[in-house]
């Protein structure tokens, strides 16, 4: 695949997944995903800014696999390429977004562990419905995870390990390291 162009995105999902379809019948998912923006003030320090918001568009198997392990407030790392995306609102001005036409995607580990869980073969037929992403995309119960009682959860993330928890750590492991 060609990265010309190619963006890389860090941030948490910001709003539910959304299910879409291409005029030629491609499934895929949208979500709005927030990226934290910083900047070191006058005296050397980081301060949080507004995060930057954008639209995230996935197809095919990457939005299967993606409506099976994330959620809203899911920490991600996003590739893909840019594009605008323009139309007329109710209020007969014309609107326009960034969107982000994802190729690769993951779930940010510096929040917390997640879980692989080997790759099902999915039919190729998605059934043509309205229903949820999560739900269009769902897996069989029978088809994954045989003979477990293991959650259907891929993401297993510590909620309070903030990015300060998470220096703190990592100091602290260099410092037993030189030890």
């Amino acid at each position: 695949m060609d990265n010309q162009g190619s963006v890389v995105l860090r941030g948490r999902i910001g709003s539910d997944l959304s299910s879409m379809s291409a005029q030629n019948g491609t499934k895929g998912l949208r979500f709005r995903m927030a990226a934290p923006q910083w900047r070191i003030t006058d005296a050397g320090q980081y301060e949080e800014r507004e995060p930057k918001w954008y639209t995230v568009c996935v197809w095919d198997r990457l939005a299967q696999n993606i409506a099976r392990s994330v959620q809203k407030g899911t920490p991600v790392i996003v590739c893909g390429r840019p594009s605008a995306r323009g139309w007329l609102g109710p209020d007969q001005q014309v609107r326009s977004e960034l969107v982000i036409n994802a190729s690769f995607m993951g779930i940010d580990l510096v929040f917390g562990p997640a879980v692989a869980l080997k790759p099902q073969h999915p039919s190729n037929n998605v059934a043509e419905s309205s229903t949820a992403p999560a739900e269009e995309f769902a897996v069989d119960a029978g088809e994954s995870q045989q003979g477990s009682s293991e959650s259907q959860h891929v993401l297993t993330q510590d909620a309070d390990l903030t990015h300060d928890r998470w220096e703190n750590s990592a100091q602290s492991a260099d410092e037993s390291d030189a030890a």
